[in-house]
């Protein structure tokens, strides 16, 4: 069977999806992150078993990469990887719309606490990329004030006369071969 969501209807009772969507797919609606990295959902409400997990995602992943810092982390894996600097460039090519931002302070603390495993493992990490950015030196602040430059150029240079793409949800851009 397949789920079909609504903010306003599971907004309110985030158990209601259950009623919604298959036994198979139930687990990967809520703390999907965490269920894809390993966690059972019959742990969900064991914070040992949680803590567990995070440690041992810690452990297994010598980088995390957090979105909202991807120049610092790409450039940290790019030292890890010993790569050069334009093997790590990237373009943004599917970005969501405002939807996110229409969303009411009500449901999105539900959305959070449907979630809450999710957010506790994005807030280990986040903690843990903040206090490894606060070690970085001069050299890595320009490495990644370089890229950013690099991006730019490269974004002028490959996606300057492309025209975006709106399909209602995301905003993308349409290649064409040259």
């Amino acid at each position: 069977s397949q789920a079909v969501v609504s903010t306003q209807s599971t907004g309110r009772n985030p158990k209601k999806i259950s009623l919604m969507a298959s036994d198979a797919i139930f687990p990967m609606l809520q703390n999907s992150m965490s269920f894809d990295l390993g966690l059972n959902p019959i742990q969900f409400n064991d914070d040992k078993a949680v803590d567990d997990f995070i440690a041992n995602v810690d452990k297994d992943f010598h980088l995390v990469m957090i979105l909202e810092q991807l120049d610092e982390c790409l450039v940290l894996f790019r030292r890890l990887m010993c790569w050069d600097l334009e093997q790590v460039i990237y373009v943004k090519l599917s970005v969501n719309n405002d939807y996110s931002a229409s969303i009411s302070p009500e449901i999105r603390q539900k959305i959070l606490e449907w979630n809450a495993i999710d957010l506790r493992l994005y807030n280990h990490f986040a903690e843990k990329m903040k206090r490894l950015l606060a070690e970085q030196d001069e050299d890595f602040w320009a490495e990644v004030a370089e890229l950013k430059k690099i991006n730019a150029k490269f974004w002028q240079q490959c996606y300057n006369n492309i025209l975006p793409v709106f399909d209602g949800n995301k905003l993308g851009y349409s290649l064409h071969e040259t």
